[in-house]
């Protein structure tokens, strides 16, 4: 006997979309088990595609009622769907485009559908129960929404904003000075913060010195410079009259001596092994409160020290780092690395030539065949005049992702554009010319996801990426 899993899983491969032979594979997986929480999840997505929002909701009770372990992620997408943020609708995102595209000719999915294959009549029981759960997912949903504190009818309302934010909002200074005196701007919840509500990369908090740092709410990276050119001169102006007044307040060091500059050299090589990107001559002389000569003359010193190098970042712009261990770690690395760099720019390169030269009926057959087939070698004997490469690139499903690497996808676990991330991983996935054998999966999962991380560190790369305009 079939599994409520097997059901399930023919119900997602039915293409073109029969909404008759979809919503039987569902039947019989509720006969087969009617505890299985995929089918109720996948029933309220699928009339939502189709936009019958009663059948969609009455689903999400019926999932809810499963167990209460559901009810934050029921909770949170109904509210996305009533803020209409609901994108990425899993597994049915091509169902969505493919109903879209036909929507003039079938104006509801039940033209598509014959009338006994509706759902059987509930007795007053069951109907009872449902405006129960109805009634409890109503005040759960208000409960959520009270934790959100009241914007202004005028505010832009924001998906991504839990209002943990609010409780960090910075007041504007005196002067207007937003940025001078360490305030921070966070883009997607639309305040200004300061930093008790930010952390660095790794997750821990930020303190008042921490550069690339991020929201506590949104988790979106802040912005600690203003975007208008005469304002970034006047905020460099402002920080360089600002270390002339502290450096004013300090002991000049004009003559060291040598317990002073042996304090200096240890001090120097704390701050700059601490940071293992390295750290810029002017920003170390402004910690060290020494002035360009001074500096110039502990310089030749901290030079001697065997790990500590002079670097330049491509803009003229000079920095001290210390090597220690990184010779046996780019030893192994470099190469990797660089073979990173060029796959990422490669892909974002194929990826903008082939944006604007999809055939889309072409994709609809190669997706049909391929969830028939399962495989793209046959694919490439069905269509004979096409490139190998061409027929890869009208093969957008999820389907052809080895199975750890397409649930890290599906969990946006490569980037938080549904798109892109689904682009990275079937790269990675052509990269070692994977077609549903064992070979090679954990290099393809690693391949992914080096590739995620390096766009995550070049923003103009990433932004070109997605498509999206300075």
């Amino acid at each position: 006997m079939m599994k409520a899993w097997d059901y399930v899983k023919k119900a997602r491969e039915v293409w073109p979309p029969n909404i008759k032979k979809i919503l039987k594979f569902y039947d019989d997986a509720i006969k087969s088990d009617s505890n299985y929480y995929l089918i109720y999840k996948d029933k309220a997505r699928l009339f939502y595609v189709l936009n019958d929002l009663e059948k969609s909701k009455e689903n999400y009770l019926l999932w809810k009622k499963l167990g209460n372990e559901w009810n934050e992620e029921i909770t949170k997408e109904m509210i996305l769907r009533e803020e209409k943020n609901f994108y990425r609708i899993h597994p049915w995102e091509n169902h969505r485009e493919y109903f879209e595209k036909n929507s003039k000719k079938n104006k509801n999915y039940a033209v598509l559908i014959s009338p006994d294959t509706n759902e059987p009549d509930k007795n007053d029981e069951t109907i009872q129960e449902i405006e129960k759960i109805k009634a409890e997912i109503k005040e759960l949903k208000k409960n959520v929404v009270d934790l959100t504190p009241t914007k202004k009818k005028t505010e832009k309302q924001n998906g991504t904003c839990k209002g943990i934010c609010k409780k960090f909002k910075a007041k504007r200074p005196p002067d207007g000075k937003r940025y001078e005196s360490g305030q921070m701007r966070c883009q997607i919840c639309e305040i200004y913060i300061d930093f008790r509500g930010a952390h660095i990369k790794n997750g821990q908090p930020a303190t008042e010195d921490s550069v690339g740092v991020y929201c506590n709410c949104c988790n979106y990276r802040l912005r600690q410079h203003p975007r208008n050119r005469i304002y970034k001169e006047k905020l460099r102006e402002s920080e360089s009259i600002e270390t002339e007044k502290r450096r004013e307040t300090q002991t000049p060091h004009q003559n060291f001596d040598v317990d002073k500059i042996n304090q200096l050299i240890s001090e120097s090589l704390e701050i700059i092994r601490k940071n293992s990107a390295g750290v810029y001559k002017k920003t170390l002389a402004d910690k060290l409160m020494l002035s360009k000569i001074e500096f110039e003359k502990l310089l030749p010193k901290l030079l001697r020290i065997e790990d500590i190098v002079e670097e330049d970042d491509g803009f003229s712009n000079i920095f001290l780092k210390s090597i220690e261990f990184r010779d046996s770690i780019q030893q192994r690395n470099t190469d990797e690395n660089l073979d990173i760099k060029n796959i990422t720019y490669k892909m974002v390169q194929d990826h903008i030539h082939w944006k604007t030269n999809i055939n889309k009926k072409l994709k609809i057959d190669c997706i049909k065949n391929y969830q028939k087939h399962k495989s793209l070698s046959k694919i490439f004997e069905i269509y004979p005049n096409y490139t190998k490469e061409k027929i890869k690139r009208h093969v957008v499903t999820d389907l052809r992702l080895p199975p750890k690497l397409k649930e890290i996808e599906n969990e946006g676990g490569l980037h938080h554009n549904p798109v892109c991330s689904l682009v990275i991983a079937l790269y990675a996935t052509d990269y070692f010319q994977w077609d549903k054998t064992r070979d090679n999966e954990e290099e393809i999962i690693q391949t992914a996801q080096s590739i995620s991380k390096y766009l995550q560190s070049d923003d103009e790369l990433n932004r070109i990426f997605q498509g999206k305009k300075r």
